[in-house]
């Protein structure tokens, strides 16, 4: 019975990893075992937190906080300061879990304690683990902003972001941070790619929207200024986020990398982007949705660390038009350092292509392996050679690889290990 469940955890991992037809989730089993690595070491440093913040009052200071800028946004807003609208709650914990705080209690409104709407649970807390998932549309070297809307059109959304240090349970201050996602419409800004969101705009080197690098203050909290994001096909929605522990700003206000110390992904409820989704531009999106159940990579975090990978928010109004607040916590680990390759760079003439190829992904800590340059590598990284790594998918792999392959491959590991 062991010997076959471990046969069907087997094909289960190596059968998701050949089916994923999007770049942004090809992962290899070796992938996968990093990601799996990263994330648990996460989960026992969030674990240790939880308690030390709630026991302190960051939760309390931090729930005053969010309630002061949500009143701020609705004022300047013009928006009417009634009770916050009503909704009733809505894989497993998470998907199970609204996290829509809008009202939490009939008749509460903005005079209720701050800690009704915006205070945390820390068994529940929205807490991003690391990752190793970068996706192919990173761009290096964007401007430094919190306002990254540019020209385009869609709901408001201001993300709230506590940067966590994983190992002093502090929160981090003047740490940039940098967010990149698609627009109303599924695509991403500045890469110029056939696999970018509809894949009717291709030539969009040179925008800029829904990306910026932006510092934490003096308690570790950065707001950006955005619009929700558009689905495309493969993914479920999400905002892309990652920290530099080194680098420096640039005189055309860019900034340059020389130590990422973690990469992550921000998710949404699911009625949530159904609310958004009904709305214009994003009705007009006719790319096939991916829904939150069925995201591979959302399912691999919130299974591996037991972290809750969903942002809390509220409507501001009382409509999802009228903006949405939104807020998270990143848990950094800061001795880390994370291999980062850009789709493009971002430069004073434009955005140009990178044409280098990309490096091995890193392994497990004491994981042996070979790069063609003959250097082994034990302490989790590859050292040497540039090559390019095969993602184990239709696309990476093989073209004769197909999910029916998959199916027979994990019939097959099932078979013989439960033998």
């Amino acid at each position: 019975m062991v010997n076959l469940c471990k046969a069907v955890a087997l094909a289960t991992v190596f059968f998701a990893s050949t089916v994923v037809s999007h770049a942004d989730v090809k992962l290899s089993p070796r992938e996968l075992a990093t990601e799996d690595e990263r994330i648990h070491q996460a989960r026992r440093g969030l674990d240790v937190c939880a308690k030390s913040l709630w026991e302190r009052g960051w939760d309390a200071k931090d729930a005053k906080r969010r309630a002061v800028r949500a009143a701020s946004l609705r004022a300047k807003r013009n928006l009417p300061t009634s009770p916050w609208k009503s909704t009733k709650r809505d894989f497993a914990d998470v998907l199970k879990t609204n996290h829509n705080d809008t009202l939490k209690f009939p008749g509460a409104s903005l005079d209720s304690p701050s800690s009704v709407f915006f205070g945390e649970d820390p068994s529940q807390a929205c807490v991003l683990a690391a990752s190793t998932v970068l996706g192919p549309f990173y761009v290096d070297g964007e401007l430094v902003r919190n306002n990254v809307v540019d020209d385009q059109l869609g709901v408001p959304l201001y993300l709230d972001v506590r940067v966590l240090d994983i190992e002093t349970c502090e929160p981090i201050p003047e740490i940039y941070t940098d967010i990149w996602h698609t627009n109303s419409t599924g695509v991403y800004s500045g890469v110029a790619s056939a696999e970018n969101g509809n894949g009717a705009i291709v030539d969009n080197l040179n925008t800029t929207f829904g990306r910026g690098i932006y510092p934490t203050d003096g308690e570790g909290v950065v707001e950006y200024q955005t619009i929700f994001p558009g689905h495309y096909l493969g993914r479920a929605i999400h905002i892309h986020v990652l920290t530099h522990e080194a680098g420096e700003v640039l005189p055309n206000k860019t900034f340059r990398s020389t130590r990422t110390s973690h990469i992550g992904q921000i998710y949404f409820d699911q009625a949530l982007i159904d609310a958004v989704g009904v709305t214009e531009p994003y009705a007009s999106n006719q790319v096939k949705e991916t829904l939150n159940a069925d995201d591979f990579l959302m399912k691999f975090s919130a299974n591996a660390a037991k972290a809750d990978p969903v942002a809390h928010y509220i409507y501001l109004g009382d409509h999802v038009n009228d903006g949405i607040f939104a807020w998270t916590t990143l848990a950094v680990n800061r001795s880390a350092s994370v291999y980062i390759h850009a789709a493009t760079y971002w430069t004073e003439n434009g955005g140009v292509n990178n044409t280098e190829p990309r490096l091995q992904p890193d392994m497990p800590a004491g994981y042996e392996t070979e790069t063609p340059g003959g250097h082994s590598s034990t302490n989790g990284t590859v050292n040497g050679t540039l090559i390019e790594y095969p993602s184990m998918s239709p696309a990476g792999l093989s073209p004769w690889l197909s999910p029916i392959t998959g199916w027979a491959i994990a019939a097959v590991a099932i078979w013989v290990y439960s033998g």
